[in-house]
Order: structure tokens, then C-alpha cells, then sequence
């Protein structure tokens, strides 16, 4: 194992200097350069942590923070002295969470060294450790181990990346997946694979503890303060939620082929993934007569056009989905489609983009008749006319994708039930 952590370190340092040679990379290197003031800070942050069981949970951004939040809610409610400290590898994940309630600090995590991992192991003492999905990091996994502090790996879903295909890599993933106490995949066809890789484990399938959360904040509706013309039930409303620039380019050609009887009465709500200034500037190019969310009004412009309101603020799409007829989900063109779940669980027919290997949700969903990938406009366009001229099949669909979820809950009390020993454990020696 020292050797593995000795090239990971290079590899680590290789990749940071390309990062810094790359403009688009540049910046998110930059900003990740703050974990060096939050590990000054972290002292301060636990002063109030001592006696007290620790958790430290790892993610690599927001989307894999929603994988964990029911389990850390449910742990606090069932350790009510339990202090969590919860560290993002992206900058966008730690600023869109890190006021979060569930946790006592939020921080970047400092690189995978020997060094970093030893003081910051140190420093936080936890009494368990979680990883989500796939977050690999040899350094601090191996002090862990070290150190004797119970690490999990949950929502595990197996490393597809090219890199473990190379001659001796499987060899290497082996060494580092047991470091793990536990691995608990989310699909069967995840567990056979790391079965394969470790025959003598034993990996327990779980559903996806974010299907709890989301379905019960989709039970709630919450209310936001829309137009009307975004709340009639004679429209037609399409939620196109974290999208991307391929995307909206996409939407803007779609739209654009829809029959007139079909744009006449629909909507569109537009909610960028990340809506940066150059992002929304770049939307209002396409979709000129569109309200933005920040300087939005009772009333929408009466300009020939359909509606288009663009949400420039995070943190509104799951409670925007309510107000959906059908979703596009953005990413599909990029690395990997972002959340299904959330407009699943409103019983909304999806679409997105061809992009799909590493999302958990869209196997169950293709299977299930809810999902439909698209990957030019003319696709895009048929798919919304059929959903807005045939109300049934639209309902069919939606129920379907509901259901996808209602079949997978449970599985934050399942993940609550394999973490509460060692926290209860701790509590003991604490005591």
C-alpha cells in the first residue's frame, strides 16, 4: 500500500498541474486552493466536539451530497450530541451546502497526501467514516484504516472509469477498496461487480437513500410565488432543469419545431446548473422576451412569444418540478445526466440526453417506459408533441416513473441501521 499511496500522490500532483495549464479547469483549481483556510479553521469548528460522537462524511459535490442527507438528518435525530463534519472535493458543491443544518462544518478537502490525510485525520478524530459512491481517495483511506476508525463506502456504485481497464489497475482498485469496512452498492449489477473484484465480501444492496428525501419533500409542494400563467392547468409546462449551454441549445431548436397549437398554450422553465452571470446572459440571447427569477413580476410580457421564466438562483429546482407537466433533465450531453429522480418522484415523463452510464436512476427508469433519451432537436420536439397531444400516454409515463421510486425507499433506515452501532459504540467510550 505505501507504494500505491506514493503514486497517487504523483498522479495527484500530475493532475493538478494540468489542471492549471487548462483555462476551463483553472478556476475551479483556484477556488479549490480554499481547503488550506478551512484545515486552519477546523480547530476552531470542533471545539465543541469534544466527548461527543464524530462523524465525517465524504462527497465529491452536490449531487452526491443528496445521496446522504436523509441518513445524516436520521442520525442526528437518533444521536441528538452528534457532531458531523461533511467535505466536498468541488468548490460548487461546498458553496451551494455550506450553511447546511446537517452539518457542525463544512469544508474542501485537502489534497490526497500522506500529509494532508494524517492531520486531517488528526484533527477531526472521527469515530466513523462514509464515503459516497465513488469517492477513492488511497491516502486517507489508508490512515483510516490506520488509525482503526470504521470507513463505509455507501450508494457505492463501481469505478467506471477507463483508467481501472489498464493493465494492473484492477490489482490496484482491489488494494483500495479494502481499506473499506463495508461497501454497499445501490444496483445488484454493482454488487456482482465488486463481488468479482473481492469474492470473500459480502455487499448488501440498499435503495438509494435520496429516493426517501425526495419523495417526501415531493409530497409537500411546497408553494413558490410564480406567474399565473406558470400555474394554469390549460397549459402545457416543461421544467428543464440542470441544464447546460448543449442543452439549452438543444431546447431552443426543439421549441422552435413544435407546432404552433402546441407553443401557443405551453411554458418553459429553465433552470441552468450552474447560473453564473455569463450562463444567464447567454440564455437571454436565445430566449430574449424570457423573466429571470431575480427580478421577476406578476406579470409576463404579452409579446406573441410563450412564456419562458429562467431561474437564476439555486436551490428552487426540486419544488419547481411540481409545477411540471414533463421534465428534460440537462447533462446528457456532458459527462453524465443529472438528477432523475427528483422530477420522477412528481410523476413526470422525462427525456434527456444520451449521456447515462453513470446515473443510477436511468436503467430503472428506460425499463420502466419513463424515460426517453433524445439526441437531436427533432427527437426533442417529437417527444413534447407526443406528451402534450396525448394526456394518457403522458399519465402512463409519469405514473411509471413515480412508481420507480415508490419501489426503491427504505433505504435510508437500512444505511441508519449498518452506522448506528459504531456510533452507539463511541457514545459508550465517550461517555
Amino acid at each position: 500500500m505505501p507504494l500505491l499511496l506514493w503514486l497517487s500522490s504523483i498522479a495527484l500532483k500530475i493532475a493538478s498541474t494540468v489542471a492549471a495549464a487548462v483555462p476551463s479547469l483553472r478556476r475551479k483549481l483556484q477556488l479549490r486552493q480554499q481547503w488550506r483556510e478551512h484545515l486552519h479553521q477546523l480547530p476552531e469548528l470542533l471545539t465543541s466536539a469534544l466527548g461527543v460522537p464524530r462523524l465525517w462524511v465524504h462527497v465529491a459535490s452536490a449531487g452526491e451530497f443528496e445521496h446522504v442527507r436523509s441518513v445524516i438528518a436520521q442520525l442526528r435525530e437518533t444521536f441528538p450530541q452528534l457532531f458531523v463534519v461533511v467535505s466536498f472535493f468541488s468548490p460548487s458543491g461546498f458553496a451551494a451546502h455550506q450553511r447546511t443544518p446537517l452539518a457542525d462544518a463544512v469544508i474542501l478537502l485537502p489534497p490526497d497526501t500522506p500529509a494532508n490525510a494524517r492531520r486531517f485525520i488528526t484533527l477531526v478524530r472521527p469515530h466513523v467514516a462514509v464515503f459516497i459512491r465513488y469517492e477513492l481517495w488511497p491516502n486517507y483511506l489508508w490512515r483510516l484504516r490506520q488509525e482503526r476508525i470504521p470507513t463505509l463506502l455507501i450508494a457505492a456504485t463501481f469505478p467506471r472509469n477507463r483508467l481501472w481497464r489498464l493493465p494492473g489497475a484492477r490489482s490496484i482498485l482491489c488494494r483500495i477498496l479494502s481499506q473499506f469496512h463495508a461497501i454497499v452498492p445501490l444496483t445488484p449489477d454493482d454488487a456482482e461487480q465488486f463481488r468479482q473484484l473481492l469474492p470473500k465480501v459480502s455487499f448488501p444492496v440498499v435503495p438509494d437513500p435520496r429516493y426517501d428525501r425526495i419523495w417526501e419533500a415531493a409530497q409537500c409542494r411546497p408553494s413558490l410565488p410564480l406567474p399565473e400563467v406558470f400555474l394554469s392547468a390549460e397549459r402545457f409546462h416543461i421544467i428543464a432543469g440542470s441544464t447546460w449551454d448543449a442543452d439549452h441549445q438543444l431546447l431552443f431548436r426543439a421549441l422552435q419545431q413544435l407546432p404552433e397549437e402546441i407553443k401557443s398554450r405551453s411554458t418553459l422553465i429553465l433552470v441552468p446548473h450552474e447560473p453564473t452571470a455569463n450562463t444567464i446572459q447567454s440564455l437571454l440571447s436565445l430566449f430574449p422576451h424570457a423573466l429571470c427569477w431575480s427580478s421577476m413580476t406578476a406579470d409576463v410580457p404579452a409579446n406573441g412569444e410563450f412564456p419562458v421564466l429562467i431561474i437564476d438562483r439555486l436551490g428552487l429546482l426540486l419544488s419547481l418540478y411540481g409545477y411540471g407537466t414533463v421534465a428534460y433533465v440537462g447533462g446528457g450531453f456532458g459527462r453524465c445526466v443529472h438528477n432523475l429522480a427528483e422530477p420522477a418522484a412528481y410523476g413526470l415523463p422525462l427525456s434527456c440526453g444520451p449521456a447515462i452510464d453513470g446515473s443510477p436512476d436511468a436503467p430503472k427508469l428506460i425499463a420502466a417506459g419513463a424515460l426517453t433519451i433524445v439526441h437531436t432537436a427533432d427527437e426533442l420536439a417529437h417527444w413534447l408533441s407526443n406528451m402534450a397531444l396525448h394526456p394518457a400516454e403522458r399519465r402512463r409515463r409519469g405514473a411509471a416513473a413515480c412508481s420507480v421510486i415508490q419501489e426503491h425507499l427504505g433505504g435510508t433506515e437500512r444505511i441508519v441501521a449498518l452506522l448506528s452501532p459504531y456510533l452507539t459504540e463511541a457514545l459508550s467510550s465517550e461517555a
